[in-house]
């Protein structure tokens, strides 16, 4: 049995040498031959009878491919609404090195650690507000599981494992973008717990002008999240249309 095993681990091992040292040895011939990355990678698919596909990840697969690929040149203003502790805006910062990024977040906590965790982030700024339909001070019910914070009313109900109630500030987007003279959003991420319409509807003047490009948000199958459908014909009028699906994945609310 042990013999067996080895075996198997030796096989393996001879395998992945002899893939490194065809690929060095193709990269020999290329250095000594060839000038033209077509004609090794004609070399490399006849050898392998593998494919090398350049650009080719499918659409839907990767929301920041989709949008590097679709915009006309680099993002320059990139929001992350509902940024909780700064998951999302750390991730964007590598995939959108030239925007400025405005990670947005209204309970005290989750906003302290956003700021914490973006420190040495380079051209991005955390605003401690909510957004929504339009300006007020809002009551929230703070949940133990701080990802679940929501104003959604049927949401934003007492529980018993609650951690307390905050009184947070609430802006529009049309506010916001007025009162920093922005031109154009390129890209807004919206992880807000249902209240999606409340937040689009806070940007009606921006959308119907044309100011945002590209809408990132979530949405799901129970009530808890704003439907799909719900969501296509609020955007439609807009001409905002959908162009894929992302992090699919298993929810479970109890």
């Amino acid at each position: 049995m042990r013999r067996m095993v080895l075996g198997s681990i030796i096989l393996r091992l001879i395998k992945k040498c002899t893939v490194r040292l065809l690929i060095l040895k193709l990269m020999s011939l290329f250095r000594k031959r060839y000038r033209s990355f077509a004609m090794l990678k004609q070399i490399f698919e006849k050898i392998t009878g593998a494919k090398i596909l350049r650009n080719a990840m499918p659409r839907g697969a990767f929301m920041e491919n989709d949008v590097n690929n679709l915009s006309k040149g680099p993002l320059h203003e990139v929001w992350d609404i509902g940024a909780h502790q700064g998951e999302t805006s750390l991730k964007f910062r590598k995939y959108f090195p030239k925007a400025l990024l405005r990670s947005f977040e209204p309970i005290r906590d989750n906003f302290e650690k956003l700021e914490y965790n973006c420190r040495h982030t380079k051209r991005q700024e955390s605003y401690q507000i909510a957004l929504g339909e339009k300006s007020a001070n809002l009551k929230i019910n703070l949940r133990a599981n701080s990802v679940l914070n929501s104003l959604k009313k049927n949401l934003n109900r007492p529980k018993p494992d609650d951690l307390g109630v905050e009184t947070i500030e609430v802006v529009t987007i049309d506010e916001f973008i007025r009162s920093k003279d922005i031109q154009v959003v390129d890209l807004i991420k919206m992880d807000v717990e249902g209240f999606e319409h409340e937040v689009l509807q806070g940007a009606h003047e921006s959308l119907i002008s044309g100011k945002v490009n590209f809408i990132y948000l979530e949405t799901g199958l129970d009530d808890r999240f704003v439907s799909f459908e719900s969501l296509i014909e609020r955007l439609q009028k807009y001409s905002i249309l959908p162009y894929g699906i992302y992090e699919q994945s298993p929810h479970w609310t109890g």
